[in-house]
């Protein structure tokens, strides 16, 4: 376990990285690209059953490619919206493809707040929540969960 500490005058700051597996990182390891409308990419990663948080407009379609580190070809991979918006994909249950990636698209809603997508591969369950925000005001809301 790595450890980093720093001191601030009356505060102590201690970090710790949790032990990792090499094998486990690289089984479970995947990325996230989410294209807008305009091709714009923004990648993300996962963070062992958690993927990092994007943003998005309400009711925003958006192509999230989701890049395995490994797996094998037509293994299928489940998507649900758990909070609203909608998944669509051209095949009736996605699947891996060759290069280990799977395709979909996702239609944000139109309120305001967190929409969580669980994504399953296997036994493995992975999370990620979707902010949608007012463009022209994002200081004045905060996402919450519907």
């Amino acid at each position: 376990m790595a450890a980093a500490l720093t001191s601030y005058p009356g505060i102590n700051v201690r970090a710790e990285l949790p032990p990792s597996s090499s094998s486990e990182a690289s089984d479970n390891s995947f990325r996230v690209i989410i294209k807008d409308e305009r091709g714009k990419e923004r990648h993300r990663a996962s963070h062992g059953s958690r993927v990092d948080a994007a943003l998005l407009a309400p009711n925003q379609l958006v192509e999230i490619t989701l890049k395995f580190a490994n797996g094998q070809r037509g293994e299928p991979v489940t998507i649900g919206c758990l909070d609203g918006g909608e998944v669509t994909s051209t095949d009736a249950v996605p699947s891996l493809a060759a290069d280990g990636t799977v395709r979909f698209t996702y239609r944000a809603g139109t309120a305001f707040g967190a929409y969580r997508l669980l994504m399953r591969r296997g036994p493995e369950e992975y999370a990620m929540t979707l902010y949608v925000v007012d463009a022209e005001h994002p200081a004045r809301r905060v996402p919450t969960p519907h």
